[in-house]
């Protein structure tokens, strides 16, 4: 390989989202567990053991209380396999790929879904909750701190984009642009090069100080607090902080997300069961639907692949989709559903 050899291998390095990756490693490792115990060379299986692999999955894989993984963990971990044996074997086609594989898989879903299985939604953080979290969070760690000044960023913003817990983390100080309109600041536009949403082509996304909660203003009190108000190429915009007020410097960790959310919705006195980052996600698309925007307008907010989860959440808050909607019928509903 030429000069540029270390330059290539980063570039092949993101060709997914870290959050894709990480998935896939696990799902890589579940495989080679599996293989160790059944007797099956894991980086040259049939289509016969993946079949064997999908049957573990369905009826004896842990999941909770539960036997067998959801539907949708079953086509993440043969999507994860299916990414490695390629790079082991660029040449072959996929075991994964096998169309009796595929009607496994279907079979598998369908089965899921007549004995009852239902995809867990998270509940949605609406407006009201979102001031909650920020008060209590204000009242426990003070108004000024350093944590708050972060904290409420992070929310905020969440909150205003419906960004995926993965884009709030993997958000970069050079792919934030400050918006000045009549010499005024107006807010940002954040844009990521690469997304869950959009593998191919940049995701843009806008806040603004007319925004609820005024995220714009949040997120600039943020970086002027952490000193990284400069263009600072690849430097994560959410650092890690401590409740001592002291930045570490190191990128925000989807777990350390997660964890901050639960600790908010219980200083706010709400039982974090049933709540996750996905509820940011969730609370802006129905307010959103509440106000009257449609289908169409939500999507442009989200960056939702599909309409069609747009719609299934409208549904779930009891507003009638027809009011919400104005140009359904004319878009394309078999996009992969993104959520």
């Amino acid at each position: 390989m030429g000069k540029r050899s270390e330059r290539i291998k980063a570039l092949k390095g993101k060709s997914c989202a870290k959050n894709t990756t990480d998935s896939y490693d696990v799902a890589w490792k579940i495989w080679v567990q599996f293989c160790v115990v059944e007797g099956i060379d894991a980086e040259n299986p049939t289509s016969d053991d993946v079949l064997e692999f999908v049957c573990w999955m369905q009826d004896e894989a842990p999941n909770g209380n539960k036997l067998g993984y959801a539907p949708t963990t079953i086509r993440a971990r043969l999507a994860g396999i299916k990414k490695r044996l390629k790079a082991l074997h660029p040449d072959r086609l996929p075991p994964t790929d096998h169309p009796e594989v595929k009607k496994a898989i279907d079979g598998a879903a369908r089965e899921a879904a007549s004995n009852g299985y239902k995809k867990r939604k998270m509940k949605p953080i609406l407006p009201q909750d979102l001031a909650a979290l920020i008060r209590a969070g204000r009242n426990h760690h003070g108004p000024d701190s350093l944590y708050t000044i972060r904290n409420e960023a992070i929310l905020t913003v969440q909150w205003s984009t419906g960004a995926r817990v993965s884009e709030m983390t993997g958000l970069t100080r050079d792919n934030v642009e400050p918006i000045v309109r009549d010499n005024k600041f107006y807010g940002y536009h954040l844009t990521w090069p690469k997304s869950k949403a959009q593998q191919n082509t940049a995701m843009k996304k806008m806040i603004t100080t007319k925004n609820l909660g005024n995220p714009a203003k949040a997120l600039r009190r943020w970086l002027d607090a952490s000193h990284i108000n400069g263009n600072t190429a690849g430097v994560p915009v959410f650092h890690a902080v401590n409740t001592y007020n002291r930045n570490l410097g190191r990128r925000l960790t989807e777990r350390a997300l997660q964890s901050l959310t639960r600790s908010y919705l219980e200083l706010a006195g709400y039982d974090p069961k049933g709540y996750g980052t996905h509820s940011f996600r969730r609370g802006v698309i129905t307010a959103l639907a509440v106000e009257g925007r449609t289908a169409e307008y939500i999507q442009s907010v989200t960056k939702h692949k599909s309409i069609q989860t747009i719609v299934d959440y409208i549904e779930s808050t009891g507003i009638k989709t027809e009011e919400v909607m104005s140009c359904f019928d004319d878009l394309d509903l078999e996009l992969d559903t993104g959520t």
